[in-house]
């Protein structure tokens, strides 16, 4: 088990950057920073960045921010929770465990809409 820790981990980081996307609008609102917001405020596109610049300020963060204006970021993001997750199950595997490498991102994406039906659905 003492071996498996630094797999559980990286998933663990796999499933806090799903929750990074899916509480986007939620930390914009508290101004709490998150993956997203970092990865849009210093590698954004200009435009990503002169939005998050406005609901930084304030301004009301619509429905569906994630999946339409901040899509690029978002993407980048998601791939790393994906490399996270292929990591983890790669290590697994080479410790033993079943679940094949191949179907990590399967469980991210799993994850994600699981995350966003909880967060659409309190």
């Amino acid at each position: 088990m003492k071996a498996a820790e630094p797999a559980i981990t990286r998933l663990g980081t796999a499933f806090q950057i799903v929750d990074d996307l899916t509480d986007f609008e939620f930390d914009l609102g508290r101004r709490s920073h998150n993956l997203l917001v970092s990865q849009i405020q210093h590698f954004g596109a200009p435009e990503e960045r002169r939005l998050m610049a406005r609901l930084w300020g304030g301004e009301s963060a619509a429905e569906g921010l994630v999946e339409g204006l901040f899509v690029d970021s978002a993407r980048t993001v998601l791939e790393m929770a994906r490399e996270e997750a292929r990591a983890s199950f790669t290590a697994l595997a080479e410790l033993g465990f079943w679940f094949p490498p191949h179907l990590a991102d399967e469980v991210v994406h799993a994850i994600v809409a699981l995350m966003a039906w909880r967060a659409w659905n309190p």
